[in-house]
């Protein structure tokens, strides 16, 4: 299929790069779009707010589970509030276990921005676990955009091989932590320090600007389509 298109767009960047080298097709990427609304910092003294919102499969939990850990051991005052639907009961169940985790379960995707918009931490993590390593290298997850797009402080937990911790840390738009040796330091400065807060703020909504806005993105597509239509026609 890929060698007989005219065209190929892909998700992310990394992706078209592996296989550009493979498949002698135009190509480009397309991210994903988002039109969430930029939420102000938060500044009134309240309870610090950390959310996740998205997949629970792919042993995202365990991740959770270590970050919600540690933050733990900072204080027992923090605690990540956990949007998702758990498909298997395990996971469920080790995430209600879990002191550091408040888990809400599914929500629909107006309460998502609602929670995003309250929070003084994003988060978004990928498996550690080598058996899903190769398979993930690639992926994207489509909640990257959301969160670069908020201008809430975002941290991204993740090996630095998957194209997610590339994509954030070539362009400085998060804060990434790849070992779990360096996650309690860096989410000490994240609650200790607001200014810290802000440390990738104007980066990450640039990012977004560039590559994540819809009408943007339609009018990359609609170019593609119709430059494929001249040649094709």
């Amino acid at each position: 299929t890929y060698a007989c298109a005219n065209y190929i767009i892909y998700l992310c960047d990394e992706l078209t790069k592996a296989y550009a080298k493979e498949f002698k097709v135009p190509s480009e990427t397309i991210y994903t779009a988002s039109d969430m609304a930029i939420s102000p910092a938060i500044t009134e003294n309240r309870e610090f707010i950390i959310s996740y919102c998205g997949n629970l499969g792919i042993e995202r939990h365990k991740c959770l589970i270590e970050v919600a850990s540690i933050l733990q051991e900072i204080s027992p005052e923090l605690h990540i509030d956990v949007y998702g639907r758990a498909r298997e009961k395990r996971v469920e169940d080790e995430l209600k276990a879990c002191p550091g985790i408040r888990f809400h379960g599914f929500v629909q995707y107006d309460v998502v921005n609602q929670v995003i918009a309250e929070s003084d931490l994003v988060l978004h993590v990928e498996s550690f676990d080598d058996f899903y390593k190769e398979d993930l290298k690639f992926g994207f997850s489509t909640k990257i955009a959301d969160l670069l797009s908020s201008g809430k402080c975002f941290l991204l937990y993740a090996p630095d091989c998957y194209a997610c911790s590339k994509y954030l840390i070539e362009n400085e738009a998060a804060y990434v932590v790849s070992e779990k040796s360096k996650l309690k330091d860096t989410l000490v400065e994240i609650v200790n320090n607001p200014q810290a807060r802000g440390k990738y703020r104007q980066r990450a909504l640039k990012l977004a600007e560039k590559n994540h806005r819809s009408q943007k993105n339609v009018e990359r597509f609609q170019r593609v389509l119709c430059d494929v239509a001249m040649v094709v026609g």
